[in-house]
């Protein structure tokens, strides 16, 4: 499980898939709600008409938890973004480290392209952008 918080008392969790990976970069990451699968989210009870009543995102849309309650600041296109584009790029190396658009776009889980050792992991923490321009 994940967990973010919006602000308040809002917060929204979600269950990681079984055989995915979930990286982040001191921003909010998830996105999708489904107040009524229990087994994969939770939520604070009033997290989508709180949202609604407010007007924190469009509501001609589904409901997205990024949109409504995490601020979108130019800090989070130099560096959060980056961050988490770079992490999944150690983790798959196919998936391309799109840095300069829709970054913010990037999956919220994504498959590893091998098993994810300790190693890695130290190695993800580690990484200062090691071998990038």
């Amino acid at each position: 499980w994940y967990m973010e918080t919006g602000g308040g008392h809002h917060w929204l969790a979600q269950k990681i898939p079984q055989g995915k990976c979930f990286v982040t970069g001191n921003e909010g990451r998830l996105r999708i709600y489904d107040a009524n699968d229990k087994a994969n989210f939770r939520g604070s009870s009033d997290l989508v008409s709180c949202a609604q009543e407010n007007k924190l995102y469009d509501t001609t849309k589904e409901f997205d938890f990024h949109e409504a309650y995490m601020s979108q600041v130019d800090k989070n296109k130099t560096y959060n973004h980056v961050r988490v584009t770079r992490l999944q790029n150690l983790l798959n190396h196919e998936m391309t480290a799109d840095l300069a658009a829709n970054a913010e776009k990037a999956p919220v889980f994504i498959d590893a392209d091998r098993k994810v050792s300790l190693k890695d992991v130290k190695t993800l923490f580690r990484d200062h952008y090691n071998g990038t321009e």
